[in-house]
């Protein structure tokens, strides 16, 4: 399994396709053997499943103390 951490495309250069294009050549490079988990920023919840990801509803977290 590969964590996908901070992907994330300026505000000014959003809906050009350009995560997307991120995700596929991050697919390209890894074998069907390989699962992504991405987590997710609560404002982008709807944007991922556009892209392929699967919501996964099996996660747990013990925040961390600031």
């Amino acid at each position: 399994m590969l964590l996908l951490i901070d992907l994330a495309v300026d505000k000014a250069y959003q809906n050009r396709g350009i995560g997307k294009q991120l995700i596929k050549d991050l697919q390209k490079q890894l074998n069907e053997e390989t699962s992504l988990l991405l987590l997710s920023a609560p404002n982008a919840m709807d944007y991922y499943p556009r892209v392929g990801f699967n919501k996964a509803e099996n996660a747990f977290l013990i925040q961390r103390k600031r």
